[in-house]
């Protein structure tokens, strides 16, 4: 026994130094101080008849490492291949592929309980220690590095911190890896927007609402604001009021959003930092009668609307938004206020817009088609305008045309669904049975999306 053991001993000082060098890999070498408690261990494991068979069930249970790929210990045993001159036996190899194996079984073991560990304590501070919530998903990252939920919510975390670029790099990399995450791609579009590049915002927001986000009302109200105001940035108020009509919808809206919708409703050239204080009240009073509409029907929006009326007959957009209120109420009073608002601003193209559509509902194609081409032709890029001109079309017999106009409205704004209703029925008129029944399937989706905002919002 003593002189077999001599013969492997001048081995021990080079697999000793092997393992010293392997610890880098490990949480302290916690493990492979265990493996190095003596020469008694050592001797005690090259007794071990069985070496081969536990080194072939290291490799059974992936623990064998990248260059493993024959299907027993050999693998193992090769990658410990000594020079001809050295000294290590053959049984001492194996010993040493044995005891690598169970070192990385038991390290990438105790690499799974720190990943769980760091990503638990992450979810736990998310909501209420945003700082540390985002130094523990970077911890759990380091371990994970395609842990999709790990980057989302790395970037979640340093959002709230403000850290913009950051969360925007983190979210970034979330989305590569789940691109499926509605919900990401709209707090992508938030970063985006806080840090001034709201063209890309508005893609991002508008791609996650087609997706789908998380039913979180908060989040949603905040994605829907963003957007409204990236629309507002380019004065498209038709998509600004979309986008906070969800917000409104329950009747009560934050103060902040009824400042923007004030602004929306009477199409003024403004966002809520650069609004002039002698504007406030009217943006207010104006903000607040759009929401009550919006949320609670047009009898108890209609003192609102009044006093708006009586407070403020000279301010552009204040006769269009009471003669939206007053559509279903009272037609009649309604196309007199679009009349009066036309006097007051030539150039009002929702003015127009309501008009032309009202007086084709009551018959009068030959007086819309007019004002349908005005508006269309004051603002080209306006997909309400377009819509509307081929929605007259299509009553003046114009299906061609109409098709046209409603095409350009529809790559536009192509989440806009009335445009999509409208092309049902001009497609059947034209006998595109095929492209009607796309269009029928598009309006129905997004339909039932703005279905779940409405409910998303009822909740808040």
């Amino acid at each position: 026994m003593r002189e077999r053991h001599a013969k492997v001993d001048p081995g021990w000082n080079e697999i000793r130094l092997a393992l010293n060098q392997f610890t880098i890999l490990l949480d302290g070498g916690r493990v492979v101080t265990t493996l190095l408690c003596g020469y008694s261990f050592m001797e005690k494991l090259s007794r071990i008849g069985n070496l081969r068979a536990q080194i072939t069930h290291a490799h059974k249970q992936k623990r064998c490492g990248a260059n493993c790929s024959r299907g027993d210990s050999h693998a193992c045993y090769s990658t410990l291949k000594t020079k001809k001159d050295s000294t290590i036996s053959g049984t001492v190899r194996r010993i040493l592929a044995g005891m690598c194996c169970a070192v990385i079984g038991i390290a990438a073991a105790q690499q799974s309980q720190d990943f769980d560990g760091l990503a638990r304590r992450a979810s736990e501070a998310l909501d209420t220690n945003p700082e540390q919530a985002a130094a523990l998903y970077g911890r759990a990252l380091t371990l994970r590095p395609n842990w999709a939920d790990g980057w989302l919510y790395r970037g979640a975390a340093l959002f709230q911190l403000g850290r913009f670029s950051e969360a925007r790099d983190s979210l970034r990399r979330g989305v590569e890896l789940a691109p499926e995450k509605g919900t990401g791609v709209a707090f992508l579009g938030m970063a985006e927007y806080e840090l001034g590049d709201y063209s890309q915002a508005l893609a991002d927001m508008l791609k996650g609402e087609r997706i789908g986000l998380a039913d979180k009302p908060d989040f949603i109200a905040a994605v829907h604001y963003r957007a409204a105001l990236c629309y507002l940035r380019s004065s498209n108020f038709p998509q600004a009021f979309e986008q906070l009509k969800p917000l409104a919808i329950n009747g009560v809206p934050p103060q902040l959003v009824i400042e923007v919708l004030g602004i929306t409703v009477l199409g003024l050239p403004y966002l809520p930092q650069t609004l002039p204080p002698d504007k406030q009240e009217l943006v207010g009073l104006a903000g607040r009668a759009a929401a009550t509409f919006i949320g609670k029907g047009a009898e108890p929006a209609a003192p609102l609307f009044e006093q708006l009326g009586a407070k403020f007959p000279q301010q552009r957009g204040v006769h269009y938004i009471i003669g939206v209120s007053l559509i279903n109420r009272d037609p009649g009073e309604a196309e007199k206020e679009f009349r009066k608002e036309l006097q007051l601003s030539p150039s009002h193209v929702l003015a127009r817009v309501h008009l032309a559509l009202l007086l084709t509902k009551d018959g009068d194609v030959k007086g819309a088609v007019p004002l349908a081409a005005e508006a269309a032709k004051l603002d080209p890029s306006d997909a309400m305008c377009q819509a509307t001109l081929g929605r007259v079309l299509l009553s003046a017999g114009k299906t061609a045309d109409a098709i046209a106009a409603l095409e350009r409205a529809e790559k536009i704004a192509p989440d806009a669904a009335r445009t999509h209703f409208y092309l049902v029925e001009a497609y059947r008129r034209a006998g595109r049975t095929a492209d009607a029944l796309k269009e029928k399937s598009e309006w129905d989706r997004l339909q039932a999306a703005q279905q779940s905002l409405e409910r998303s919002a009822l909740t808040q």
